[in-house]
């Protein structure tokens, strides 16, 4: 067993190693302007499975630098997912989605519904998880002074109400981050121009078109066929190579 351990410690050390070599070659490679060499040792990671928002970022940025805009759009909507809160990222979306050649008006969303759904998107669900454990911790010492020295009052009534409400208001919003936000399938656009057809079959009726760079809800799949739904609410099908899911 003691050995068995000791081999399992051994391997994660080398995959490790190996990812930050890879990671390391690609981000040297990048700064060297040599993008789809640095994009295929990102991609060797990506392959591996060992995901994350930097690697994503660079992938992106990547992608960016060579006109590749739906791809990089869609790489830093990916590290928006495992790092909502950071700065660069959100900045990177913003800039790669002004430069896409087709404004979509959203359908409109009751104000305090929209908010709701901002403020849960600012941390992960495993970030919110984070927010109760943290105030679990107050609230279990201002529980114990009351259990054992029998301090209290108004103070140590209002201090513990609030922490309740506080913490009723992290497992909203990591409900609303699990339920609204991870559970449903976003996709970019990363073909230049895109027909969308009203069944999915190449003879399906041509509904309307749509550019690289739009994010799109994914509603459902068929085959080698999607079907999109756009941010004012059409919605049809397009073939898998034409877009790549968040």
């Amino acid at each position: 067993m003691r050995y068995g351990l000791i081999l399992f410690l051994l391997m994660s050390i080398t995959v490790y190693a190996d990812t930050q070599k890879l990671f390391s070659e690609g981000c040297e490679l990048y700064n060297q302007k040599k993008y789809e060499e640095a994009l295929e040792r990102f991609g060797e990671i990506e392959s591996s499975g060992d995901i994350s928002a930097e690697l994503f970022y660079n992938i992106g940025n990547a992608h960016f630098r060579r006109g590749r805009l739906g791809f990089a759009i869609a790489y830093y909507e990916k590290a928006a997912v495992l790092n909502p809160s950071d700065e660069d990222i959100r900045q990177n979306i913003l800039f790669t989605r002004s430069l896409v050649k087709e404004k979509q008006e959203e359908v409109p969303v009751i104000a305090p519904l929209e908010w709701w759904i901002s403020a849960a998107g600012m941390l992960s669900f495993s970030g919110w998880m984070y927010v109760l454990v943290f105030l679990l911790y107050p609230l279990s010492l201002l529980l114990i002074l009351r259990y054992f020295y029998g301090k209290g009052g108004v103070v140590h009534l209002s201090a513990v109400i609030a922490i309740l409400v506080m913490m009723f208001l992290a497992a909203n919003l990591a409900y609303t981050r699990s339920d609204w936000i991870d559970t449903v399938k976003h996709g970019v656009i990363v073909q230049t121009s895109v027909t969308v057809l009203s069944s999915p079959a190449e003879d399906g009726n041509q509904v309307f078109k749509t550019v690289e760079g739009v994010k799109v809800r994914v509603e459902d799949t068929v085959e080698e066929w999607v079907r999109v739904k756009m941010a004012d609410g059409r919605s049809g099908w397009i073939k898998k190579e034409q877009i790549m899911v968040i």
